[in-house]
Protein backbone atom coordinates (compact mmCIF):
# COMPACT_ATOMS: atom_id res chain seq x y z
CA UNK A 1 0.00 0.00 0.00
CA UNK A 2 0.99 3.39 -0.88
CA UNK A 3 0.26 6.35 1.14
CA UNK A 4 1.96 10.03 0.91
CA UNK A 5 1.11 13.11 2.68
CA UNK A 6 2.54 16.90 2.90
CA UNK A 7 2.79 17.88 5.69
CA UNK A 8 2.97 21.80 6.28
CA UNK A 9 2.48 23.83 9.24
CA UNK A 10 -0.04 27.05 9.96
CA UNK A 11 2.92 29.26 10.94
CA UNK A 12 4.47 28.95 7.50
CA UNK A 13 2.40 27.66 4.65
CA UNK A 14 5.17 27.79 1.78
CA UNK A 15 6.88 25.24 2.82
CA UNK A 16 6.12 21.28 3.36
CA UNK A 17 8.15 17.85 3.49
CA UNK A 18 6.05 14.90 2.18
CA UNK A 19 6.01 11.90 4.28
CA UNK A 20 5.31 8.01 2.73
CA UNK A 21 3.42 6.49 5.63
CA UNK A 22 3.62 4.80 8.07
CA UNK A 23 6.62 6.44 8.95
CA UNK A 24 8.50 6.63 12.40
CA UNK A 25 10.20 10.28 10.45
CA UNK A 26 6.86 11.73 10.45
CA UNK A 27 6.09 10.74 14.24
CA UNK A 28 8.70 12.55 14.99
CA UNK A 29 8.38 15.50 13.17
CA UNK A 30 5.08 15.57 14.91
CA UNK A 31 6.72 15.89 18.28
CA UNK A 32 8.83 17.97 17.41
CA UNK A 33 5.99 20.78 15.83
CA UNK A 34 3.72 19.78 18.82
CA UNK A 35 7.14 20.53 20.99
CA UNK A 36 7.72 24.14 19.48
CA UNK A 37 3.85 24.67 19.88
CA UNK A 38 3.62 24.74 15.82
CA UNK A 39 0.13 23.20 15.02
CA UNK A 40 0.83 20.66 11.55
CA UNK A 41 -1.58 20.69 8.46
CA UNK A 42 -1.85 17.83 5.85
CA UNK A 43 -2.16 19.63 2.97
CA UNK A 44 -2.27 16.70 0.51
CA UNK A 45 -2.49 12.93 0.35
CA UNK A 46 -1.99 10.67 -2.46
CA UNK A 47 -1.59 6.74 -2.96
CA UNK A 48 -3.70 4.20 -3.03
CA UNK A 49 -6.17 5.49 -0.29
CA UNK A 50 -8.09 8.47 -1.63
CA UNK A 51 -7.96 11.49 0.21
CA UNK A 52 -12.36 11.62 0.68
CA UNK A 53 -11.52 8.60 3.35
CA UNK A 54 -8.68 10.24 5.28
CA UNK A 55 -9.41 13.85 5.52
CA UNK A 56 -11.04 13.64 8.57
CA UNK A 57 -8.29 11.94 10.39
CA UNK A 58 -7.27 13.23 12.89
CA UNK A 59 -3.33 14.39 12.19
CA UNK A 60 -1.55 12.58 14.79
CA UNK A 61 -3.66 9.63 14.07
CA UNK A 62 -2.85 9.08 10.32
CA UNK A 63 0.36 7.47 10.91
CA UNK A 64 -1.73 4.55 12.92
CA UNK A 65 -4.45 4.21 10.59
CA UNK A 66 -1.59 3.83 7.37
CA UNK A 67 -0.02 0.65 9.84
CA UNK A 68 -3.78 -0.85 9.92
CA UNK A 69 -4.36 -0.09 6.39
CA UNK A 70 -1.37 -2.49 5.47
CA UNK A 71 -2.52 -5.02 7.11
CA UNK A 72 -5.95 -5.11 5.40
CA UNK A 73 -6.60 -7.42 2.67
CA UNK A 74 -5.33 -6.02 -0.41
CA UNK A 75 -8.67 -6.02 -2.56
CA UNK A 76 -10.32 -3.86 0.27
CA UNK A 77 -7.22 -1.32 -0.24
CA UNK A 78 -8.21 -1.20 -4.24
CA UNK A 79 -12.14 -0.71 -3.41
CA UNK A 80 -11.90 0.75 -0.30
CA UNK A 81 -14.65 3.35 -0.44
CA UNK A 82 -17.07 0.57 -2.18
CA UNK A 83 -16.37 -1.18 1.42
CA UNK A 84 -16.45 1.47 3.31
CA UNK A 85 -20.14 1.76 2.42
CA UNK A 86 -21.01 -1.10 4.69
CA UNK A 87 -18.26 0.21 7.24
CA UNK A 88 -17.02 3.23 8.86
CA UNK A 89 -13.06 3.44 8.47
CA UNK A 90 -12.50 2.62 12.14
CA UNK A 91 -14.92 -0.62 12.29
CA UNK A 92 -13.11 -1.92 9.23
CA UNK A 93 -9.66 -1.47 10.66
CA UNK A 94 -10.96 -2.64 14.00
CA UNK A 95 -12.82 -5.57 12.59
CA UNK A 96 -9.25 -6.75 10.06
CA UNK A 97 -11.93 -6.75 7.22
CA UNK A 98 -13.32 -10.19 8.72
CA UNK A 99 -16.89 -9.26 8.26
CA UNK A 100 -16.36 -9.56 4.25
CA UNK A 101 -16.35 -13.22 2.20
CA UNK A 102 -14.67 -13.34 -1.26
CA UNK A 103 -16.60 -15.77 -3.25
CA UNK A 104 -14.50 -15.03 -6.49
CA UNK A 105 -15.93 -13.85 -10.01
CA UNK A 106 -18.19 -16.54 -10.20
CA UNK A 107 -21.77 -15.13 -10.40
CA UNK A 108 -24.27 -16.26 -8.05
CA UNK A 109 -25.26 -19.47 -9.82
CA UNK A 110 -21.62 -20.60 -9.10
CA UNK A 111 -21.42 -19.13 -5.63
CA UNK A 112 -24.91 -21.36 -4.74
CA UNK A 113 -23.47 -24.49 -6.10
CA UNK A 114 -20.34 -23.96 -4.54
CA UNK A 115 -22.07 -23.36 -1.29
CA UNK A 116 -24.37 -26.43 -1.77
CA UNK A 117 -21.92 -28.53 -2.98
CA UNK A 118 -19.51 -27.76 -0.09
CA UNK A 119 -22.34 -28.26 2.19
CA UNK A 120 -22.54 -25.30 3.51
CA UNK A 121 -26.49 -24.61 2.60
CA UNK A 122 -27.61 -28.03 3.71
CA UNK A 123 -25.20 -30.53 5.50
CA UNK A 124 -27.40 -33.43 3.81
CA UNK A 125 -26.49 -32.66 0.20
CA UNK A 126 -23.21 -32.64 -1.16
CA UNK A 127 -20.94 -32.85 -4.60
CA UNK A 128 -21.36 -36.66 -4.88
CA UNK A 129 -25.16 -36.84 -3.83
CA UNK A 130 -27.42 -37.18 -7.14
CA UNK A 131 -30.04 -34.65 -5.08
CA UNK A 132 -27.73 -31.87 -5.88
CA UNK A 133 -28.31 -32.34 -9.64
CA UNK A 134 -32.01 -31.50 -9.23
CA UNK A 135 -31.58 -27.96 -7.81
CA UNK A 136 -32.34 -24.82 -9.67
CA UNK A 137 -28.78 -23.21 -8.55
CA UNK A 138 -29.61 -19.77 -10.33
CA UNK A 139 -32.84 -19.71 -7.95
CA UNK A 140 -30.36 -20.41 -5.16
CA UNK A 141 -28.24 -17.62 -6.06
CA UNK A 142 -31.05 -14.86 -6.41
CA UNK A 143 -32.39 -15.96 -3.46
CA UNK A 144 -28.92 -15.25 -1.71
CA UNK A 145 -28.04 -12.28 -3.29
CA UNK A 146 -31.73 -10.89 -1.78
CA UNK A 147 -31.34 -12.19 1.21
CA UNK A 148 -27.77 -11.66 1.53
CA UNK A 149 -25.14 -8.76 1.94
CA UNK A 150 -23.54 -9.15 -1.48
CA UNK A 151 -22.25 -7.05 -3.89
CA UNK A 152 -20.25 -6.93 -6.84
CA UNK A 153 -16.54 -5.18 -7.08
CA UNK A 154 -15.58 -3.73 -10.60
CA UNK A 155 -13.48 -6.64 -11.15
CA UNK A 156 -16.18 -8.93 -10.94
CA UNK A 157 -15.27 -10.58 -7.79
CA UNK A 158 -18.79 -11.59 -5.27
CA UNK A 159 -17.73 -10.09 -1.54
CA UNK A 160 -20.41 -11.20 1.24
CA UNK A 161 -21.00 -8.46 3.81
CA UNK A 162 -21.41 -10.58 7.63
CA UNK A 163 -22.68 -8.11 10.16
Amino acid sequence: MELKVLLMTQKNSRTGQWFDLPSPEFERRLKWLGSKGIEPVVLDITGDVPFSVLKHIKVSDLNEVAQALEELDVEIIENLETFLAYETLEELIESDGKHFFFHGGDGMTEIAENLVKNGEISPYIDESDLMADYLDFEAIGRDLENSYNFFELPDGEMVEYVD
